[in-house]
């Protein structure tokens, strides 16, 4: 799968009462994303993801801010301090903050 088919997105989740993120996968370019979340197992295209409300999201190229059934591209991903591509070290950056001892 290509990176840039694929967008983190910070969305507002009412029902969970607190801030939240999904993966986005886009199967083509300006096709409509598939949600990958963790809280709700089923892969599922956005707009039948009614109880999220996207608000931005960003892959190691780009950012984008959400509304409105729509996004719009704000720039690098270095616009986002202090997270992106100079500050990941993979594995270790996932390591380290994603992963219990």
């Amino acid at each position: 799968v290509d990176a840039g088919s694929l967008r983190i997105t910070y969305v507002r989740a009412p029902r969970l009462g607190q801030p939240h993120m999904v993966l986005a996968y886009y199967p083509e370019k300006d096709a409509e994303p598939l949600i990958l979340d963790n809280v709700d197992k089923a892969i599922r295209p956005a707009s039948r993801r009614t109880d999220l409300i996207p608000v931005y999201s960003f892959n190691a190229r780009s950012l984008w801010a959400s509304g409105r059934g729509e996004s719009r591209r704000l720039g690098g991903a270095g616009r986002l301090k202090g997270y992106g591509p100079s500050s990941w070290a993979l594995p270790t950056h996932f390591e380290k903050h994603f992963c219990a001892d």
